[in-house]
């Protein structure tokens, strides 16, 4: 299907482009001219991954070994060069190739085809049992294996999905104030990946398994134009359709058998992303005042529409039968329907030379229409029944408005200061908190008084405050507060500086701290901090020779306080020896350096990338007070520990040597390297069966890769790739 909807894609705009106008037609000597560039080149590994370690070294590319055919770039044109026919690939017959054509006549049309694919690995070391007697239906043999041939069984293929994204757009100007865009955008999505499968519940048996992919989305727009020079309109339509091709997947339970009544299932089933609609109706206008004045609004209206099949309530054929021997009545679908609407002002002034304001306001509604359904009896996990339940909504509007002044009291100076509010209101039924207002205060300082020096400094603070925080239910801890509805107060400050001291020298260096403390929160997150430091320099003491390196930390700290618990109602909260405080640093440090040498000038030239990323994640966790007051067990259960650190470091080396053959062609030698190494503990050393658990077994595997490309390129200067389909 995707490949037939490229193939008319191309076609249909090689026929466009033939039908295009040229103002040189009437010329009877109109010569056409052809401009092609192209790259070719094999690829050899010095030291090779094993397959079953390649996950991460591939986990968004592919890195074959081999011919290459790595970039072609071909254009027509007449002699004129108004109209073009242009075609470029990128990694043709790999997993990540994009194609793009575009037929292009300035001030006419411009017409492109886009094709892109995106690959994402997520494992190349899961091992599992058992096969699909259909797609999403996975079995087991009988009986069942045990758990040495659970850990011994074949390492599968490779797990991974890919994105098929084509986008073919057309833009017309029939006159100069007029224009109109239409795009389609069709991105099939297929392969697998890992999903867990609950056969009891929270404390009984599981199995992961493959999720399989088959899905297609169709995303369809419009948009017509008008501009004069004092006020402009557009108008734009959206359409938007996602399809599944499977409802659900289906696993055999690898420690049960035979289906028993409330107690357990031989099968486990699950439903998938159901099939949707959205449209969307957009209108933006804009006009030019006096005074250097600019106001502009927008209006938006959307409705998004789902109304697929729901699958059985259970699996369980011993439950099902209950179910139907107690007559219940089930809806067979949802009938979903969204509405959102949006609306934007903004106003962009300089009344005075020296003062600048600018000024938005935005609201947001979104209203859940969906007709009032429930169910009679919950099944969960295809083993006990529960009380039903009715379908809760979530509807909420959110307005925030933002105001903000410069001046430039003297020519190297800018001082800004700015207000925000955001207001956000919910449904108390569904939500803690009726309304939530948030008010930003921010202040700025640039300087660009010398030429070779600018300076930016920023401190903003902000209060967020809500109405009346409420329980939803009595199993909730009244004393938490989740941290999207909780009382908070944040301030930031940054600062960038840019330097150049002399002509060959560039630096740039970035501050960032944050600090965000939830006041009014007894337990949840109570703080959240971030910091983040960076710094850029580059030197190029003479055209034929720069050098350049660079440094990034970035750490993010946050707490969080908790107790333990023994059930569900107010009593089992009543020990605060029991409470417990994490404390989680997630932090990252980036190293970079590179340069560039023309070694013969128009002959010979060498460059290189060189990167080192080293990151950890720590949960620290203690009790302010030794638990106590409970059974061995309890007290033993509430005693908090820390969990091992994770970290991960990646390494990857590029360097290349480039001669230029003759005027036109270019020979490029290229070493690579790759290193990665990481420890976490939930997956290190995993194996596929774990209790009454069993999982693919699979993890992001150590792997050290170094390996040499050589290629012809035919005018490299022509060769050039951006991604941007997606």
């Amino acid at each position: 299907m995707r490949i037939q909807t490229l193939a008319v894609a191309l076609i249909a705009t090689g026929a466009l482009a033939a039908g295009l106008p040229c103002r040189a037609a009437a010329q009877d000597s109109v010569k056409t001219s052809v401009i092609w560039a192209a790259e070719i080149g094999n690829r050899e590994y010095l030291r090779g991954v094993a397959p079953q370690d390649r996950a991460k070294f591939e986990q968004y590319r592919t890195v074959p070994s081999g011919v290459l055919f790595q970039r072609f770039f071909l254009r027509f044109s007449p002699a004129d060069s108004l109209p073009t026919l242009q075609l470029s690939g990128y990694h043709l017959g790999e997993q990540d190739q994009s194609l793009w054509l575009r037929a292009h006549q300035p001030g006419h049309a411009d017409l492109q085809v886009q094709w892109d694919r995106i690959p994402h690995t997520f494992s190349t070391n899961a091992r599992a049992l058992g096969g699909q007697t259909l797609r999403g239906v996975y079995t087991l043999p009988v009986p069942r294996p045990d758990t040495a041939t659970l850990n011994g069984s074949a390492y599968l293929a490779p797990i991974r999905s890919r994105w098929d994204p084509i986008k073919l757009s057309l833009a017309l100007t029939p006159k100069p104030e007029w224009g109109f865009k239409a795009e389609y955008t069709q991105t099939g999505r297929n392969g697998d990946r890992p999903i867990g499968m609950a056969m009891g519940g929270s404390g009984n048996n599981t199995r992961e398994i493959m999720e399989p992919i088959d899905q297609t989305v169709h995303d369809f727009r419009l948009s017509q134009s008008y501009a004069k020079p004092r006020y402009q309109v557009i108008v734009t339509y959206g359409l938007s359709q996602f399809t599944n091709a499977l409802q659900s997947v289906t696993s055999d339970n690898p420690l049960v058998i035979v289906d028993s009544l409330r107690a357990g299932t031989s099968r486990g089933r699950t439903a998938l992303a159901p099939n949707n609609i959205a449209q969307s109706l957009t209108a933006t206008a804009a006009v030019n005042l006096a005074r250097r004045t600019r106001i502009t609004g927008t209006v938006s209206y959307g409705w998004r529409a789902q109304n697929q099949a729901f699958i059985s309530p259970t699996i369980n054929a011993k439950n099902l039968d209950s179910l139907v021997r107690a007559a219940y009545v089930f809806p067979t679908s949802l009938h979903g329907s969204v509405h959102t609407s949006t609306a934007n002002l903004s106003l962009n002034s300089r009344p005075l030379r020296t003062v600048t304001v600018n000024a938005r306001y935005r609201r947001y509604d979104f209203q859940d229409k969906t007709p009032d359904i429930s169910v009679p009896i919950l099944v969960i996990s295809d083993r006990t029944m529960a009380a039903g339940a009715a379908r809760e909504a979530f509807p909420f509007t959110r307005d925030n408005a933002d105001v903000s002044a410069s001046w430039r009291p003297i020519a190297p100076v800018t001082l800004t200061a700015g207000y925000g509010w955001d207001r956000i209101e919910r449904d108390t039924a569904v939500r803690n908190v009726n309304r939530a207002s948030e008010n930003t205060r921010r202040v700025s300082l640039d300087y660009t008084g010398i030429s070779w020096l600018t300076l930016r400094g920023t401190v903003s603070y902000a209060t967020r405050r809500a109405d009346g925080y409420h329980q939803l239910t009595t199993a909730e801890n009244p004393d938490t507060r989740r941290f999207d509805e909780a009382d908070r107060n944040v301030s930031r400050v940054s600062f960038l500086a840019l330097a150049t001291p002399i002509d060959q020298i560039d630096v740039m260096a970035t501050v960032d701290v944050g600090r965000t403390n939830y006041i009014n929160s007894d337990f949840g997150v109570q703080k959240d901090n971030s910091d983040a430091l960076g710094g850029e320099i580059d030197w190029s003491p003479s055209s034929r020779f720069s050098i350049g390196g660079g440094f990034v930390h970035e750490s993010y700290r946050n707490q969080f306080r908790s107790r333990y618990r023994t059930g569900n109602t107010p009593a089992t909260l009543a020990n605060p020896t029991w409470d417990w405080l994490a404390i989680n640093t997630d932090a990252s440090n980036v190293a970079s350096a590179n340069f560039r040498a023309v070694l013969i000038p128009d002959r010979l030239e060498a460059g290189g990338l060189w990167e080192f990323s080293k990151s950890h994640f720590l949960m620290a966790a203690n009790n302010p007070t030794t638990p106590s007051g409970g059974t061995a067990a309890q007290n033993a259960s509430a005693t908090a520990v820390d969990f091992p650190e994770a970290t991960q470091k990646l390494q990857p080396l590029s360097l290349y040597v480039r001669y230029l053959v003759l005027r036109e062609w270019a020979m490029t030698l290229q070493y690579q390297s790759d290193y990665y190494n990481a420890y976490d503990f939930r997956t290190t050393g995993l194996q596929p069966a774990t209790g009454n658990h069993v999982f693919l077994g699979n993890d992001l595997r150590n792997y050290g890769a170094r390996y040499l490309t050589i290629s012809l390129s035919y005018r490299p200067g022509l060769l050039k790739h951006s991604r941007s389909t997606m």
